[in-house]
């Protein structure tokens, strides 16, 4: 592709042209696969990094300075830096793999009640947060923060005044839910 196609191209793309895009993904895809494979060897985990390269050079496209560099080194640049933030995401996830998964599998299985340490207490906060996220008042987040300190089922529904086995049931969907959250982030194994 010639200079001038290729700076016609970019320019409708700066007003959101689809079709111009696609031209121009259809020249680079090669370039920005190779720049990401250099760096992660699993075919599906490029793949991804390629679409989320692509839609960063989507988003970002109207920042591309010819001044600066060459077109093929601005999408080489920005495929790199997916790469970079896949394998840093995966490095923290391993870490917390070694660091947390037996303590986060642990919670997720234990029937009895489980008290947390500082760490464990520190994961699960976010993952509370999604799972109490959008829900009526079925006191889930009181539900856990009970049990997260040591309360049994019978003492939390008295002290919510909510009936036992409701307790059980919100707190039985709520450890599954975990413990799909869990395997999911590759923080625990399936069983």
């Amino acid at each position: 592709m010639d200079k001038a196609t290729l700076d016609k191209l970019i320019e409708r793309c700066t007003r959101r042209d689809e079709k111009a895009f696609a031209e121009i993904l259809d020249q680079y895809k090669h370039l920005i696969a190779a720049t990401i494979q250099k760096r992660i060897w699993n075919l599906d985990d490029v793949q991804d990094q390629v679409q989320i390269a692509c839609v960063k050079i989507w988003r970002s496209i109207c920042d591309f300075d010819p001044e600066k560099g060459k077109f093929s080194t601005w999408i080489c640049t920005i495929a790199n830096n997916a790469a970079t933030d896949f394998l840093r995401h995966r490095a923290r996830r391993d870490k917390l793999l070694v660091d947390y998964g037996d303590q986060i599998s642990a919670f997720c299985e234990r029937h009895a009640n489980p008290i947390l340490n500082a760490d464990e207490t520190y994961i699960l906060e976010s993952l509370l947060e999604k799972l109490c996220a959008g829900k009526k008042s079925d006191g889930t987040r009181q539900i856990f923060s009970l049990l997260r300190t040591g309360e049994t089922d019978r003492s939390i529904a008295e002290k919510l005044n909510m009936p036992t086995g409701t307790v059980k049931a919100v707190i039985r969907r709520g450890k599954k839910w975990l413990r799909t959250v869990a395997m999911q982030k590759g923080l625990i194994m399936a069983a």
